[in-house]
């Protein structure tokens, strides 16, 4: 138990650090809400939670919303307040907030009531000095009745660990200030992760509806909202028994029902009266236990607080298991680097001079995968020579040609043919170099005449397949400096 107690402080805390670090502008991080009309309770609920008074509005002044971080602990009962500007003065969301340390130290509850007061009119004149040292006087001539920017409150020595942020109550008898209030709330229960806990008085009904009908907008499923009934010592006890029993308009982490303790009382005082209250009045002393689970301020801080730190856990989990794939996929990506060099550049660079250089032999003993990018022009080449054999024209039976590829090419007219020689052509050839030979005997010159005739391109054809070979060879060279060397990102220009 003191194992869970312990990891569960923990997450609070964390989430609190990434919230102050303006993690909030790029995750929605998980966060308790406590909405409600003005006049729902919601102020003397929030009074329980914490253990501590907040202010009250008025005619002047609306508020802001007030986030309570509640720490657990043997401490002495300690308050600290510091001022979150997450808007300009324009109302545009920063993409940090700005966290502005207010008061610390506070020891005494009733000095924490008018500091946090203090605070509130503070953040509610945004041209004071950044300082806060303007005058009392100064603070009551404030330029707004509302902001978005936010208290926060961190109690050490508190009853239990928990966050969670109390918005100004929604107010039904001025339009302009409802819908202004009701924006504040719809930009906080919007957030995906946040548990939405919604009061209303057992005193009114319509109440209830409103509240319910408010987070199925951002919670159709009622999957992470709370109820939670104020004014239990109302008389309307039959009614609000089926509603907390999940019969009307069920949720899935249900309803709570609390009792409005009586004012300037403490904390323990006020559980013992609500303790009473529940064992000593029906229809509440005769319900089963399941419905008892859900009576009483210390039921609902412990569910809400329960179910706070399963979102965190959700969040953290999901968050771990990004973390490990965004892990996978750089050590992925750092595989692909090559080995650390060594402590000795002049033995490193000499090894990769020394490869680079049994490549290049390689690929002159013709034993490199590369060379047969080189072969295939020596092959064009030795093709093309082919393609130079004597060329005879037949008479009647159209053209021949002998290739390296085929025997015998037949041509349909003579423009088809580069060079071609007719018998008449060959005979007379052979008479211009006769001499005193034997009958039908060839002289070597005339061979040699025709065979020449049809070398003419050899030069040609030779210089294009080594301007080929020369340019492959440069190719395949250059992508071995560069794959070689390309650690040193210099080198490889000064080497070709």
């Amino acid at each position: 138990m003191f194992g869970y107690k312990k990891r569960s402080k923990d997450a609070i805390q964390l989430i609190d650090k990434l919230r102050d670090a303006g993690v909030s502008s790029q995750i929605d991080l998980p966060t308790v809400v406590l909405y409600g009309h003005q006049s729902a309770g919601k102020s003397r609920l929030v009074d329980s939670l914490a253990d501590i008074v907040l202010p009250r509005p008025d005619s002047t002044c609306i508020g802001c919303p007030i986030e309570l971080r509640l720490c657990k602990g043997s401490d002495e009962w300690e308050c600290g307040i510091n001022l979150h500007f997450l808007y300009n003065s324009t109302g545009e969301k920063l993409a940090r907030p700005r966290v502005v340390e207010f008061q610390t130290g506070i020891r005494d509850k009733s000095e924490a009531e008018a500091a946090i007061k203090r605070a509130q009119r503070t953040i509610l004149s945004p041209t004071q000095d950044s300082d806060f040292t303007v005058t009392e006087a100064a603070l009551q001539n404030d330029q707004m009745k509302l902001s978005k920017n936010t208290i926060c409150i961190k109690i050490t020595g508190s009853t239990t660990n928990l966050t969670f942020v109390d918005l100004p109550g929604l107010i039904g008898t001025n339009e302009e200030h409802y819908t202004a209030v009701l924006d504040v709330v719809r930009t906080y229960i919007s957030n995906p992760r946040a548990l939405l806990v919604a009061t209303f008085s057992c005193s009114d009904a319509i109440d209830y509806q409103d509240m319910l009908l408010l987070a199925k907008e951002y919670d159709p499923q009622y999957e992470r909202t709370v109820g939670v009934l104020t004014n239990a010592e109302s008389d309307t006890h039959n009614s609000w028994l089926q509603i907390l029993t999940n019969r009307r308009i069920p949720l899935d982490m249900g309803y709570y029902i609390v009792m409005t303790p009586n004012a300037n009382i403490s904390l323990a005082e006020a559980q013992n009266e609500e303790s009473a209250f529940f064992r000593n009045n029906t229809p509440w002393n005769s319900v089963s236990a399941d419905v008892k689970a859900c009576m009483g301020v210390c039921n609902l801080r412990k569910a809400i607080s329960t179910q706070y730190v399963d979102f965190i856990n959700d969040l953290l989990s999901s968050m771990r298991d990004k973390v490990q794939d965004l892990i996978d996929a750089l050590e992925q990506e750092l595989s692909k680097f090559p080995a650390p060099l060594s402590k000795n550049p002049k033995v490193e660079l000499t090894s990769l001079v020394h490869s680079f250089t049994n490549s290049v032999k390689e690929l002159i003993e013709i034993r490199n995968k590369d060379y047969h990018r080189i072969d295939s022009h020596f092959k064009a080449f030795h093709k093309h020579l082919a393609d130079t054999h004597p060329k005879l024209i037949l008479p009647n039976k159209g053209f021949v040609k002998r290739t390296s590829s085929a025997k015998h090419i037949r041509y349909e007219t003579e423009e088809d043919l580069e060079f071609g020689l007719s018998k008449e052509q060959i005979n007379e050839i052979m008479e211009q170099h006769k001499g005193r030979e034997i009958s039908r005997f060839i002289q070597g010159s005339a061979l040699n005449e025709i065979i020449q005739a049809c070398q003419v391109d050899w030069r040609k054809l030779a210089l294009e397949c080594l301007a080929n070979v020369e340019k492959e060879l440069k190719e395949v060279i250059s992508a071995w400096i560069h794959d070689s060397f390309k650690r040193f990102r210099q080198l490889p220009r000064y080497i070709e």
